[in-house]
């Protein structure tokens, strides 16, 4: 556990970036609290309206270029979530569900559950849903919303954030740092987070199924990580105090957190090390994120504010065609580090390790590799001492070297 615990807050780097974002135009002053895209051009998002504190959901079919109100309802709408392209949900206040089976266009109410405030709501299957909110609340549907059952979810705070896999394993957050698992389709939880998280309220999780790393953030900056599905868990530096309000990873690698007065996080190599994007003029807290494609996001928050990802955001740094560019990270490292390697070409590829007299200490083989991004992750360098080495990649015409350093 200590060294899952060394290798994330050593790894966790955020440096200025360049702003990768447009601000869109909505024509409204509605505080944005999630955004749902069914594909790059329809997205729906939701929130409450500033003055008459009642619930608006906006939808776009043009990729964000124009905003229309579709429906307006007298609690606010807290989360929206799209299970296909037709067929949409949005958890409200005071218990209520609405639904849409056109894609956004219009909503209608579902059965009143309860008085609670929901926060989230989630569909891992084409029948099987979770909706969840205030004073430890949560209800399953196996029958697409026709009825609902309680479940018990352990705990009597606000749960913030829900997310499925499949129809069985999840996971539930929320405030008092409040973590629980299920691997029964919510019948039974598990907490799994540790007592001294109690202080943070935990308002957004996301799994990366890559690599079984899951992130969860919070209040004040908070971040929490795990590196095995979620079972165990360790705090890591965000890089900044505000609140960060939800996170959310697309194609394995790329993933980007919001957070309170225009704080945005991305990364590109599977939540490993962080990047801090500036947008000029965006101060509002952020409430949402989305992505819409592989390489397309978009961003919500506090008066009317939608943002919409430049370019592909998983893979800003453009490659040459049959060229390659490496990096190491963290560097300096402790115990293990990776090697992030890009490829112009497709190819075979060998890493090795060197001394400062050029002597190799470790060769690794990872065979045929596909065009683009790879992260590779090495272990067997934990007997190094403190000191200088250089990492080499040689792929069938290329070979890179770079410094790296262990303390």
């Amino acid at each position: 556990m200590k060294k899952i615990i060394t290798l994330f807050v050593g790894t966790l780097i955020y440096v200025g970036g360049n702003a990768q974002w447009d601000t869109l135009i909505t024509n409204t002053t509605t505080n944005f609290n999630s955004i749902s895209f069914t594909n790059e051009n329809n997205g729906v998002a939701v929130g409450k309206d500033v003055t008459l504190a009642n619930g608006k959901a906006y939808q776009t079919t043009d990729g964000g270029l124009t905003w229309v109100m579709v429906n307006s309802g007298t609690s606010s709408y807290n989360d929206v979530f799209f299970q296909n392209a037709n067929r949409g949900w949005i958890a409200a206040d005071s218990g209520y569900i609405l639904e849409t089976i056109n894609s956004g266009q219009t909503w209608g109410n579902l059965t009143h559950i309860g008085t609670q405030n929901f926060n989230c709501i989630h569909f891992p299957t084409d029948t099987v849903g979770f909706v969840a909110g205030d004073n430890g609340c949560i209800y399953k549907t196996s029958d697409l919303g026709l009825s609902w059952d309680t479940l018990n979810s352990g705990t009597l705070l606000s749960i913030n954030d829900i997310f499925f896999t499949d129809g069985l394993n999840g996971w539930i957050v929320g405030d008092g740092g409040y973590i629980a698992a299920t691997l029964d389709g919510g019948n039974t939880w598990t907490q799994v987070s540790q007592p001294f998280f109690g202080f943070m309220n935990i308002h957004g999780f996301a799994y990366n199924a890559s690599y079984a790393n899951a992130i969860a953030v919070g209040n004040l900056g908070d971040a929490l990580f795990s590196s095995n599905s979620g079972m165990n868990w360790s705090i890591f530096s965000s890089g900044v105090t505000s609140t960060l309000n939800k996170v959310a990873f697309t194609n394995n690698l790329a993933g980007v957190i919001v957070g309170d007065n225009g704080v945005i996080l991305r990364t590109e190599d599977g939540g490993t090390t962080w990047m801090r994007d500036s947008v000029w003029g965006v101060t509002e807290n952020l409430k949402g994120i989305c992505w819409a494609s592989d390489t397309l996001a978009y961003i919500c928050g506090e008066n009317g504010r939608i943002l919409k990802s430049q370019s592909d955001i998983s893979s800003v740094r453009p490659i040459i065609k049959n060229n390659m560019d490496i990096s190491a990270f963290p560097n300096p490292f402790i115990d293990v580090f990776a090697i992030r390697i890009e490829l112009g070409k497709s190819s075979v590829v060998q890493i090795n390790i060197l001394d400062v007299t050029g002597r190799i200490l470790l060769t690794e083989n990872k065979g045929f590799c596909d065009e683009g991004k790879q992260i590779f992750h090495l272990n067997g360098i934990f007997s190094l001492s403190e000191g200088m080495y250089f990492v080499t990649v040689k792929t069938e015409n290329l070979e890179v070297t770079i410094p790296v350093v262990k303390n």
